[in-house]
């Protein structure tokens, strides 16, 4: 017996405008808004030259990394155009570090900058904070990352860009990779295009422990730490002694009288 719902669904199903809507219905299913994406997304690299790649990144797939790298060489170090992320940048991210290392291997550029916040690969690893990812810091210097690179200048947003590793691992709070970096010779007393050091970025973020590491390790307390503005817009140096006065959270750490004390051993005072 021949069911009248199913009579019904098929005339429907060979209507012109219902073929239309299921047809509407898959392109849209199938379109990606990218600005409701992250930078984090492997689809941002959807309808690029990379996007073959960027799955196999997404997959962890090194032996499609190498052969589609192979065929097509120049795409390894292409950078997505919304927020020009490189797949190195993105592999560090998502913490696929198979696909990490074989871009690694197969030479990827470790001093390309993303145009969010002006970040080379190192930097993004080191910004992350996470144990898992000191891995990455690691192999980026072992295949030659710049450790006194400086962030790429981003004039549209507010916060400082120009900052090196070093800068960045001390406002995060990331003493472990601190200390690598100055292991692996990174300028302790680097200076700012806007007088930032990284002894000013670890106060700043009151990472007061890692301000005494600095300071125990050659840090020069005599230098501008970062600017401040005053209540008519001018910009105004501070310095190690002055927040000694003045800073009532460094004035209830536990590292006070230790950075007071080193901070007079070394005649910042």
């Amino acid at each position: 017996m021949i069911n009248r719902v199913d009579i019904e669904k098929k005339n429907m199903k060979n209507k012109p405008y219902f073929r239309i809507i299921i047809l509407f219905f898959i392109i849209y299913s199938c379109h990606t808004d990218k600005t409701k994406l992250y930078s984090s997304d492997y689809r941002i690299f959807k309808d690029t030259p990379a996007w073959k790649l960027a799955k196999y990144v997404r997959s962890n797939d090194t032996e499609g990394i190498r052969e589609e790298i192979q065929n097509n060489p120049n795409i390894i170090n292409y950078q997505e155009p919304m927020y020009g992320m490189s797949l190195l940048h993105l592999s560090i991210y998502n913490d696929d570090y198979q696909s990490f290392l074989q871009l690694l291997n197969l030479k990827a550029n470790t001093e390309v900058y993303e145009e969010m916040h002006g970040e080379t690969p190192l930097m993004i690893a080191i910004g992350l904070k996470e144990d898992k990812y000191f891995k990455y810091i690691e192999k980026l210097i072992e295949h030659g990352a710049n450790v006194n690179n400086v962030g790429k200048n981003i004039e549209d947003i507010q916060e400082v860009t120009e900052k090196t590793a070093l800068m960045y691992a001390a406002g995060q709070g990331n003493k472990k990779a601190v200390k690598y970096l100055l292991e692996h010779k990174a300028d302790i007393n680097f200076v700012g295009p806007r007088h930032g050091t990284a002894l000013g970025y670890a106060m700043l973020g009151e990472h007061y422990d890692i301000a005494y590491f600095l300071l125990q390790n050659g840090a020069d307390c005599k230098l501008i730490l970062y600017n401040r503005y005053d209540e008519y817009g001018n910009e105004v140096p501070v310095y190690l002694k002055d927040l000694l006065s003045t800073d009532e959270n460094l004035k209830n750490s536990k590292f006070y009288f230790p950075i007071k004390q080193k901070a007079k051993e070394l005649h910042c005072r």
